[in-house]
């Protein structure tokens, strides 16, 4: 086989590709053809999403209590776990925390990568 008709081939296989990419975004409510994956955007969202669950003081008490005061694991077991109720941060935000986010003076915690990729100020 020779190379232009390889070319040839490769472009008609794009050119179709694009057809089928363009025709799933004009009518998305069509079904794709056969052997093709829709992708993850058309998967459905969950029907039922449960609120938070707010843990009460005894509840946090008892979590920090678990935590040895002896040992470093400890030690920043605890720290975390005090971070995570008082600002009421995500877990992702707490563990990205580094010791420069932090401003004592004025008791507010930098958070860079909050939800949604935008940065927030919170109190300590």
């Amino acid at each position: 086989m020779s190379t232009a008709t390889t070319q040839t081939r490769t472009t008609r296989h794009r050119h179709a590709n694009a057809i089928r990419d363009d025709e799933r975004r004009f009518n998305p409510g069509a079904t794709p053809p056969h052997g093709h994956d829709v992708g993850p955007r058309a998967r459905a969202k969950p029907v039922r999403r449960y609120p938070p669950e707010v843990l009460t003081d005894a509840e946090v008490a008892a979590l920090l209590a678990a935590c040895r005061e002896d040992s470093p694991a400890g030690i920043r077991n605890r720290a975390l776990l005090t971070v995570l109720y008082r600002a009421g941060l995500r877990i992702t935000e707490t563990l990205a925390l580094r010791p420069i986010d932090l401003d004592p003076r004025s008791g507010a915690i930098r958070v860079l990568h909050a939800k949604g990729g935008r940065s927030r100020m919170v109190g300590m």
